[in-house]
């Protein structure tokens, strides 16, 4: 399978992403706008924060019981036309630990999506994401949904194995689709994500990997609030030393209804059929499993507040060297105390097993929590202080470590899109 990086992980292989990425917006970037059709958010955030286990370490001795600082500075630029929207998203991230110089310093990300009417009965949407962060970071993903991107099918951490030793994950994902209405009541859909995750270094238990899904939706609208889809599905997972070759084939059946103007909600099964072919390095084994997966999804605005609720199983990717079977469930809940005060509260737990009996050993289970407030001083100087907790339990080595972290942080938000 062709990879989504052109060369072996490391400094080079960054800079040829990070640059392919910044020529795709420069295009996009040169198209002639209008002032009332473009606009710009900068962002640049301060903060301190205290870990006490910051690399989710098992041993005691191990445990990163740090403090830091760290500033964030990123710029979304927008544009919009009666038939797209566009919207791009450099970010860099500068963080210290004074007692842990194995820790990263510097993080970038690139975030792009858009949506295109190319007729009045087809769109084009492409959302496209690049990071090169802090292994240990990469592990401990918050509670919340994603703000740029909350439909990420494969959503944050890879799961991998927590490590000592500085070490950084690149990861590119791109996710393409294409939808036609061949009537007002029935069309189809052709969804695709594509994901390729790099290290910088060599370690045990932790694998490069590419990964390819395709799916093929018929649509039919039962009536103008509900809509059904249901096709097959494909996909690819595939390590880059050659251990794991996962071909998976399925069939996808789901139901996005709007119950009102102010509240959404989806559900969906599925059945995967995985072929898994291993090999150790002296002998191939090959099996098959199959799984079922079922998805509930409710979002739900009110005038204070709003309200996200997800509850997925499903087959996805790691970097542990195999696909698992992931049962995931998040809440979070953001509410207005006023015009200037606001607060957001968030949990997830989520659990992991291989399927077959290749890689049963990479079994885990999590749990993340988050809590912090947010003090608009002005229309774009806000102060933000919180909490945030991480916890992993690893069934193989039959252990478990969490993490306590408090943080206080001032920025600068522009004002954004305009009404």
């Amino acid at each position: 399978m062709s990879s989504l990086f052109p060369e072996r992980s490391g400094r080079a292989g960054s800079h040829g992403v990070l640059l392919g990425t910044l020529t795709l917006a420069g295009l996009v970037l040169a198209v002639p706008v209008h002032a009332q059709q473009a606009y710009w958010q900068p962002l640049l955030e301060t903060g301190v924060e205290q870990n006490t286990n910051r690399n989710l370490a098992t041993i005691p001795e191990d445990e990163a019981d740090v403090w830091g600082y760290f500033v964030e500075a990123a710029v979304l630029w927008g544009y919009v036309t009666p038939t797209s929207d566009t919207q791009f998203r450099p970010q860099v991230r500068f963080q210290r630990y004074p007692d842990r110089d194995e820790i990263q310093n510097s993080e970038q990300y690139i975030d792009f999506s858009t949506r295109h009417q190319a007729t009045e009965r087809s769109a084009f949407d492409l959302v496209a994401r690049y990071s090169r962060e802090d292994a240990f970071r990469s592990e401990l993903v918050g509670a919340e949904f994603d703000d740029f991107d909350p439909d990420d099918p494969l959503d944050d951490a890879d799961g991998s194995t927590t490590v000592t030793g500085t070490d950084t994950r690149q990861r590119l994902q791109v996710r393409p689709r294409f939808s036609h209405e061949l009537s007002d009541v029935t069309g189809f859909r052709v969804d695709s994500t594509l994901r390729a995750v790099r290290f910088d270094s060599d370690l045990v238990d932790r694998s490069e990997y590419d990964y390819i899904d395709l799916r093929g939706l018929m649509t039919r609208r039962y009536t103008p609030r509900t809509r059904f889809l249901f096709g097959p599905t494909v996909s690819r997972y595939e390590t880059r030393d050659n251990r794991n070759q996962t071909d998976e084939y399925g069939f996808d059946a789901s139901m996005d209804h709007m119950w009102s103007e102010m509240t959404r909600i989806r559900a969906g099964a599925s059945v995967v059929r995985s072929e898994i072919e291993f090999n150790d390095g002296s002998t191939i084994t090959s099996e098959s499993d199959t799984n079922f997966g079922l998805t509930f999804d409710v979002r739900r605005r009110t005038e204070v507040g709003y309200l996200q609720f997800r509850s997925r199983r499903s087959v996805r990717p790691t970097s542990r060297g195999s696909v698992v079977v992931e049962d995931d469930l998040r809440l979070q809940y953001d509410h207005d105390f006023s015009e200037r005060l606001s607060l957001t509260s968030a949990l997830r737990f989520n659990q992991q097993e291989a399927p077959g009996t290749v890689g049963s050993d990479r079994n885990r289970d999590g749990a993340w929590g988050e809590l912090w407030l947010n003090w608009m001083a002005t229309p774009t100087l806000f102060v933000r202080s919180g909490y945030r907790y991480a916890w992993r339990e690893f069934e193989a080595e039959g252990t478990s470590a969490d993490n306590h972290a408090v943080w206080l942080s001032f920025g600068y938000r522009g004002l954004g899109r305009p009404e």
